[in-house]
Parts: C-alpha cells; structure tokens; sequence
C-alpha cells in the first residue's frame, strides 16, 4: 500500500471536492471546483492565485510558490477577494503543482443562504451538509407555517370586524414583557404596548434611529406580499429579533418582537469556543468548577497521551500530578475557579508515559443564563521548548559577555548595537567608539584578504552564516589574524533582525599552521630518506607515498606500489582482518603498534613491526593513514631464545619469581629464597599470595593484584609479606604477563624489592614531623613571651620620656625638642614592629571563628575608627558581600590595605575606593587610590616581610605581609596594578565559602 496512487478526472473531483483550486509553479489557477466558481464570479483559469485569494491563516507577507509548497499539510484558511468567501482545508504538492483541499468556513446559517449554495455544491462528506439541512428543514417549517397562517388568515377575515377588538386586546395585552407594536404602511405608529414604549432608539445596520424615524424606515424594507418578514436591531443595549406580520387588507403591520441578548452571546461564545476546539493544535478541555474533565480536543490526546476515555470524568490535578509539580500552581487555579474567574498559570504537567512538559494553562469562566458559572474552558499549551529557549537565553548572554572571544551583535543594516569587553580587548577600541560602527569600518586594515571580506559581507546581507579567516585591524594601525563566525537571529517569520558575530584571534594558530607545514616539508625529506620503511595511503587505502626504504624491504618499485591496496600486495588471508581493524582506530583517531605477518615481492614470509598512525592535513581533517615499518623477521626468529635468557635473573639483588598461566610459582631466583626463607622445594607451585600474604597485608592492594593478574595486565605495588619464620617484611612488586605469538599468556613475571629500611625511614620522617610541630607550638609561646617582654620596656621609656618632657615644660631647647619627638616615634614603631612580629607568626597558627561576617559592615567601621586627614576620603561602591571567615583576620586584611592606602596619598585630595565584582565561586575586592604608585619592578617583592620601600615614618615593612599571610591562609590571591604618580589598586580574591 506504500506505493498507492489514486488518480481523478475532472467530473470525479468535482464531485469528490467540489471547492477545490489547482495551482502551477506560476502560481496560476489550472482548474477550479464548479461550486467555488458559483461563488466566486472572479475565477477563471489562468488567472493568478494571488489575484483572486489571499491566505488569512497563516499570515504571508509576500506569497510564493516555495511558501505554499512548505505549508503543505498544514491547516491553510483562504479568502476570495471579491465574494468575500472564506475556505478553510490544506495545500496537497501535486506532481510539479499543488491542490487546495477543502471547503467553505461558515458561522451562521444566513451566510450559507446568502451565498445561494444548495445541497448539490457540496460533496456528500462535506460538515457543511448539516447546515444546508438545518436550513431546508427551516424552509420547510416555513412553508407549512405560511399555509397554516392563510388558512388562519381566511378564517379571521370572515371574523375580522366582530373580532377586530378582542384580537387587540389579544395582541397587546399590557402584562406581556415583549414588545409588541403596529404600524401602517407608512411606517407611522398605530399601536404598543408598555414593553414596546419603553424603546426610544433603535440601531439598525450601524445607524441610530429615533422610534418614530425607525419604523418609517423599516417599513421600506418589509415586502407586503409576503405574511411574514424577520428582522434584528438594538435597541436599550440589547439585540432584538422582530416577526412582521402584514395584514395588506388591513392596511398595517403588526411587528412582534423578543430580547435574543443571551441567546446571541450564547451563540457568539459557542462559534467561537467551537473554532478554538476544532483547529486549536493545543490542548483544549470543559471542565467542572472541581476540575472534573467533561470535553476535551484531540490536541489533548496527543500532548497528554490519554485517551478521551481515560481523560472524561477525572480531574487534571489526578491526571498530571508527578514529583516536580508545584501544588500552589492547582492551588491557585482551584482558588480562581472558586471566584469564578479567569486564570493563567505556567506549571509542569506529567503526561501520561511519566515524563513531563512545561504548560501555559489558561482558563476562562462559562455562565449560565442567570450569571452563575457552570463550567471552565480552558487552553493548555506546551510551552517546555520556550522555557528551554529562555533558559538558554540566560545561559548564551552570560557566555557571551564572559567569553574570552570578541562577540558582536549588529542591525540589519550591519551597525553594532553590543558587544562584549574581549571584542574590546582586541580591537583597542572602546565600547562607545564601536557602538554604531559596522565590524566592517572597526577592522578594515590595507593586507586584509579582500576575498574572504567579500565573502563575509556578502553572507550578511544576504542573511546567510558565514565562517572566514582574515586580518582584523586594531585601533593602533597594527592587525591580527581572526576567525570570524557569523550567524543571523531571525523572527518567526523568518526576517533577519540581528546578526551575531564571534571573533577569535588565531595569530598564534596562523603562525603555528605556517611553521607546522614547514617543519612538516623538513621532516617528509628526512622521512623520505630514512632506514625504516615509510608507507601512506588515502582514505581509500590506496597507496600516496613510499619511500627508498620501504622499496627495498618490501621488493617493488615505487610504480608498482603507488595507487595500489596494501592489503592486496602484502598481506595473505590471515593479515587481512588485522589491517581492516587497524583502518577502523584511524578514522577514530587512534595510534597503535603492532606486529604483521606479510610477504615480499619474492613471496618470501617476513614479520614486519608496524607503527600506524592517522594522517592529517594542514586544517586538521583526516586524509588517510601513515605507517612506518621495521623488518623484524630476524629478531623474531631469535625471540624465543632471547626471551628465555632473559628470564635468567639469578644474580639480581632482587628477588625473581616467574610463574605459569595459572599463577603458581615455576622458578625464582636465590634473593626471593633468601628474602622468604623457604627452600625451591617448598615453593614450586604454589601461589606467591597464598604463600607469603598475612594478617597485616593490605586487603585492597591484594585485590589490586589480583585483578591485574587476572587481567593479564601490569602491576607496580608495595605490601607487607611475611617469611617462613613470619617475620615482616615491606616489598615493593613489579610484574608483568608473559605473551606468546599468538597473544595468550604462558608466564607472569614479577621483581620483588625488599623496601623494609625505606619504610622504618618513613616511621621515623613522620615522628620528625611530630617533633618539630611540638617544638613550633614551643617557639611560638616564646614568641608570645618576648613580645611582651620586649614590650614593657618600651612602655616604660615612654612614661619616662613623657614624665621628663611634663616637668621641664619650656626648659628644653628645639634641637632637644626634636630628639624627643624622635625617640618616641622610634618607641611607637618599635611597638607596632612587635605587634606586627606577633601578629604575623599568629596568622596561620590559631584556628579562629569562622563564621558569616558582613565584610560591608566591617569596612564601614575600620572608615570609621581610622585617622583620616581632611583631604581625604575613603567610599565604598555598591554593597560588599557576606563571606564564611574570621572576624578578626579578615578586619587585620582591609585595615591594613585601607591604612597602607590613606598613608600613601599625596594629592591634594585623596580618594580610596573600595569595591567588589563576583565570578563563579569567588569575590574579588578592590582597594584603589590616588596616591604615590609603585614602580613595576617591587611589585613582586612589596609582601615579603620587614621589606620597606619607602621613607614614610608610618611603614614597619611587615603590613603587607600580614595581608599577604591571611589571603593564603584562606587560599585566596592578591594581586596589584599600579603607576607612578597615578595610583595603586590591589585586588583580593577570596573564596564565597572561605
């Protein structure tokens, strides 16, 4: 049935869709269904689609043949430009042409009567047959009415004058709530009732008209001959429905009319919830005011994956629970539906299958007639791929501004709007001179490859990606090699409204490529002239290249060999699977040894050992593969020989132990006895583990071994043995399996090194290491003890100098004066050099309270509590964060950085600027000044401890140590820029979870 084709002639698809349009290449109309040109008086073959239709949904801004052609199998609504007529079906790709499907899209029943459409122009499967029924079935009730009324009428003219009055009483009784009103033939009021007089204003076909003016202007419009004509108007605000009944003989009208408000909204609201279920792709469910499900679409079925049986009956809160549902969304759409209002709720919904999807649900409140909310209509789209899309959005900006490549976005019209601090970087450019620039006028440089330029230009304004390598121009005359990777950002509609471009400096990358291909020519001459046999083949393995060497071993010429298949050469049947092997690990990029039986152009057998490789080009793509070979068929002739003397270790200082496949000991040499104290007799065939493991041998590295062993793989470890007398000793294992030709193992060998020594040398290093730990817990109490030794002396000259200085007031002349003032100020830098010593020695030492300290809070109180001259200020930009660490370390970094700032401003006036920037897993502190700068060359040297580079009388040379010992304490990092007479800034990186 795959292979099925139906085939139509005009008659049978006239029948079949009789509303059907076929349209070429040219967009002109071929043929056309006889009901549509019945409708649509404009249509006539060879006229142009476009012309005659227009498509309302989707909208098109410009239609093509390549445009209708991509929409085909999608819901397509039509509209004829001059009948008005609205079709909806689908596009169908015909051979070269397409076919329209479908049929008239009608929402009332005096629409499909207007356009004069009978039974006949429909196809007997076509829904708007049901109409047509409803509309016949409404002709006939008329006819029978209208026979019925003249049967009435005949009757009431033989009683007319006797019951002329009773049947005005009977017409407008004063009690009844519709209105009811006569006119004559000039439209002038004869007659109402109450209801009826309570209407002031009429509006009919978009114009008001007062009663009076009303009436004269419907009676134009009533056709006397016929007993009954219906018209609708509003009138108070509400839509009304009016029966004319005209009594010719009578010379009147009498009009009844009936409120049909609720009934129009009624319809209106089921029109358009009817049109939202039958062409809405999304999910669209009734539901109960408790969530109960009484309808739903067949979008439903396929977002959910539950049947309409399953679904009815149930409520969605049970249908598309899970574990990631937030129950305060149904919470909140219970809580709307209690106030019988709308609500719209993005919330995760489980299908039916277990997995889930992001929705947008909407719904909206369904009233009966007396205003009470009788059920819910709701809209459920899935929205997973625009949350997708958002997070993404999210992702890509961060990327973007924190790429170490330039990224630009641009107009249409090719001017930048953004770009981010590495575009830059490599332009020299700052951001307000590129903004409004095209990349084109930023890096337009004279050695640009005005090729690759036109490629890229003429990519973007065609709105296509591009890809290209060329010079980029820096604002300072120089360039640089860039890859340039551009990509339009288009609507949904497909019109590009940005470009977004990245730009990578490949300067090291060109100049590596240049000299890579040189080095490449270089070592292809040498390789071309080496001993071994050299041999590359294409991707096809077809023979490229062999060189002097690789003829002489194999015996042919370089003629014969070139575009030739080595497997067809060399190789019997054997060596066939081998090498399609090795073809597989290079296109997978993977480089082996290995060894090859193949034979000469003599037919002699030989062993040839093979280093393969995969063979790239200059730009990195695979061409095929590259061998050197080694003729080895002597050695291995040799190999079981050599093999067996090498496994003769009886001289070695080590032990040797060489066992079968099974593991169990063949041999082992004097040292392996002397170290296990068992006799050859007492270990051939045992298994070394069982013989020589115990009590205190390490489970995990006897696992290891075994697993190794088991693997046939190499081992390297360190265990404790013990000796036939079950002494312990410390070894150190090295070993190996054994392989014959065929690559199955016939031995394990393995060297044992007696490493006892080396570990009680171990034992003692880490009882050295406990020793000098108590004895640097020792100095540091002295430590403690001469600080405050020192200390007191200190103080007691300062008393001393004060108390001299107090009693001989005016006594002493300048010069003593000043060397007073001197060895104070040597007395307080001695103080504080001894703080700092302790301080410093302190750092690393005490374990301090780490906890959550408001790093803002404690650098507004060291702004606060430090001496600060006049003409100078110190802020704090933005808030500082909250960090894990101790109080008193953390206020020792900034107090000391925030002095060291303030004690080395030399400006008029002073600035000191604290700041912080986040990344992924850090904070990063700046403190920033005006003052003197730092030459480049101490920048290095100003944290080492007593280091002063300066005269200033406030420097003990050992603050910045201080900051520098807490910052590693904390396994953080400072860092300084700095220029002379300009300012200095340090930077402190600390971690978020210090």
């Amino acid at each position: 049935m795959k292979d099925l084709a139906l085939c139509f002639d005009q008659n049978s698809l006239n029948r079949l869709l009789p509303f059907y349009i076929l349209v070429s290449p040219d967009l002109e109309i071929i043929s056309f269904g006889t009901s549509l040109g019945k409708v649509c008086q404009d249509l006539t073959n060879n006229a142009l689609f476009t012309s005659v239709f227009k498509i309302v949904r989707p909208q098109l801004d410009l239609i093509s043949f390549p445009k209708i052609v991509a929409h085909c199998n999608n819901h397509i609504v039509i509209q004829n430009n001059l009948s008005g007529l609205t079709l909806r079906g689908q596009f169908e790709l015909v051979g070269e042409n397409v076919l329209f499907v479908g049929s008239p899209w009608f929402t009332s029943m005096v629409e499909l009567m207007n356009k004069g459409l009978t039974f006949e122009d429909f196809a007997p499967n076509d829904p708007s047959i049901d109409l047509l029924h409803v509309l016949n079935n409404a002709d006939n009730t008329s006819k029978e009415l209208k026979e019925l009324l003249i049967t009435i009428n005949i009757q009431k003219n033989k009683l007319k004058l006797a019951n002329k009055e009773i049947q005005d009483i009977a017409l407008f009784p004063t009690q009844n709530p519709d209105p009811l009103i006569r006119i004559d033939t000039q439209g002038n009021l004869l007659k109402r009732n109450p209801a009826a007089e309570q209407l002031t204003t009429f509006l009919y076909n978009g114009s008001n008209y007062p009663t009076e003016d009303f009436f004269k202007h419907i009676v134009t419009k009533i056709d006397f001959d016929k007993e009954r004509w219906i018209f609708e108007a509003q009138t108070n605000n509400n839509d009304y429905s009016f029966v004319c009944k005209t009594l010719k003989e009578q010379g009147y009208v009498n009009i009844y009319g009936r409120d049909v408000t609720e009934q129009k909204k009624r319809e209106a609201e089921i029109n358009r919830l009817s049109l939202v279920a039958s062409t809405n792709v999304n999910a669209v469910i009734f539901t109960a005011l408790d969530g109960t499900i009484n309808w739903a679409n067949e979008g439903f079925v396929k977002l959910t994956g539950y049947t309409l049986k399953e679904a009815i009956g149930r409520t969605t809160e049970d249908l598309f629970k899970g574990a990631l549902v937030d129950q305060s969304m149904f919470y909140a759409i219970k809580t709307a539906k209690a106030r019988g209002e709308h609500f719209n709720q993005e919330l995760i919904h489980y299908k039916k299958d277990s997995t889930w999807f992001w929705a947008k649900a909407e719904g909206q409140p369904l009233f009966d007639t007396e205003g009470n909310v009788k059920e819910y209509f709701a809209l459920i789209e899935d929205i997973t791929a625009k949350k997708s899309d958002e997070e993404e959005l999210k992702r890509l900006s961060l990327v973007a501004s924190l790429n170490d490549n330039g990224i630009v976005f641009t107009r249409p019209n090719g001017k930048i709007f953004w770009c981010n601090d590495a575009y830059t970087t490599y332009t020299g450019y700052s951001k307000d001179e590129i903004i409004g620039k095209t990349p084109v006028q930023i890096g337009k440089t004279s050695d640009i490859d005005d090729e690759q330029l036109n490629i890229m230009v003429s990519s973007f304004y065609n709105g296509f990606p591009f890809d290209v390598e060329l010079k980029h121009g820096r604002k300072d005359g120089s360039s640089f090699w860039v890859k340039a990777k551009g990509q339009p950002i288009v609507d949904e509609k497909g019109v590009v409204t940005q470009f977004f471009a990245m730009i990578e400096d490949i300067s090291l990358k060109k100049r590596y490529d240049e000299s890579l291909q040189i080095e490449k020519e270089k070592y292809r001459r040498v390789i071309a002239n080496m001993n071994l046999g050299l041999l590359e083949v294409d991707l096809d393995n077809k023979i490229t290249m062999a060189n002097h060497s690789f003829t002489t071993m194999s015996g042919y010429t370089q003629q014969e060999l070139l575009g030739n298949h080595p497997i067809e050469i060399f190789v019997g049947e054997s060596g066939k699977d081998i090498l399609k092997t090795k073809d597989r690990l290079r296109a997978d990029g993977l480089t082996d040894s290995y060894e090859l039986q193949v034979f000469d152009k003599n037919k002699n057998e030989k062993i040839w050992l093979i280093s393969g490789a995969p063979n790239y080009d200059v730009q990195g793509n695979l061409i095929g593969s590259i061998g050197i070979h080694l003729d080895i068929t002597v050695q291995k002739n040799q190999e079981q020989q050599l093999y067996l003397l090498s496994l003769i270790a009886e001289k070695n200082l080590n032990s040797v132990v060489i066992a079968d496949q099974m593991g169990r000991i063949e041999w082992a040499n004097t040292s392996f006895l002397r170290m296990s104290g068992y006799s050859k007799e007492e270990i051939i065939g045992q298994r070394p583990g069982t013989l020589l493991q115990g009590p205190e041998s390490n489970p995990e590295v006897v696992l290891y071994l075994k697993n190794q062993i088991k693997k046939g793989l190499p081992f390297n470890c360190e265990i404790i043995n013990y000796s036939k007398n079950k002494e312990k000793y410390w070894v150190r294992i090295q070993g190996q399996a054994l392989y014959d030709k065929a690559g199955k193992i016939i031995k394990y060998f393995a060297i044992e090194e007696d490493i006892t020594a080396q570990k009680q040398l171990e034992s003692q290093k880490e009882n050295l290491l406990s020793d000098l730990a108590k004895t640097n817990k020792e100095l540091e109490d002295y430590a403690q003890i001469v600080s405050h030794d020192l200390k007191s002396p200190l103080r007691s000259i300062n008393s001393l100098i004060t108390w001299i200085k107090e009693e001989n007031v005016g006594k002493f002349d300048a010069t003593t004066q000043k060397y007073f003032s001197l060895i104070e100020h040597k007395v307080e830098k001695m103080d504080h050099l001894i703080e700092g010593i302790l301080t410093y020695s302190k750092i690393d030492k005490e374990t301090g309270k780490s906890e959550i300290i408001d790093t803002h809070e404690i650098v507004q109180s060291i702004i606060d509590i430090i001496h600060l001259p006049d003409h100078i200020s110190v802020s704090i930009i933005g808030s500082l964060p909250s960090i894990k660490a101790d109080r008193f370390r953390i206020q020792q970094l900034f107090q000391n950085l925030i002095g060291n700032a303030v004690n080395y401003i030399d400006k008029e006036q002073g600035l000191v600027e604290v700041a912080v920037i986040e990344d992924a897993g850090a904070y990063v502190f700046s403190i920033k000044d005006n003052g003197v700068g730092m030459p480049k060359e101490i920048h290095s040297k100003i944290f080492e401890t007593f280091k002063s580079f300066t005269t200033s009388k406030h420097s003990t040379g050992i603050g910045l140590s201080i900051v520098k010992k807490i910052i590693t304490f904390y396994q953080g990092d400072i860092w300084l820029e700095s220029q002379e007479g300009v300012g200095t800034t340090f930077f402190v990186k600390l971690k978020k979870e210090s």
